[in-house]
């Protein structure tokens, strides 16, 4: 795990290690300024660390189900399914590249053309 320090401090580490390297020009520093203005603040951590420690839960939970009805399923598994049936049910490929996320529906056309009863 990477120590956490604030912006500040890590300014100062910036400061000490460029002026003994010699880096200490304008030009590192105004690299520097661009990079920490786009470090996460200390809630977008907190609130990405939520989120994966969520994302965790439900990946547990969903092994958890698989395991206890027998079957190895993935939310994979589910995702493909579901376009699998939209696709028998006469869904049009435009309509279910815009569900599935597909910028193309080349793409969508290539996995799921062959369950399309048209």
């Amino acid at each position: 795990m990477l120590p956490s320090f604030s912006v500040l401090e890590a300014t100062r580490r910036f400061e000490h290690h460029t002026s003994r390297a010699g880096l200490g020009s304008v030009d590192a520093r105004a690299r520097h300024a661009d990079i920490r203005h786009r470090l996460p603040s200390p809630p977008d951590r907190q609130r990405d660390r939520a989120r994966r420690k969520e994302g965790r839960q439900h990946q547990k939970a969903f092994q958890t189900a698989s395991a206890r009805a027998g079957v190895h399923v993935t939310p994979y598994t589910l995702r493909h399914t579901g376009a699998v049936w939209a696709a028998e049910g006469g869904a049009s490929m435009d309509e279910l590249a815009q569900l599935m996320g597909h910028d193309d529906a080349a793409t969508t056309s290539k996995r799921y053309d062959r369950y399309s009863p048209t």
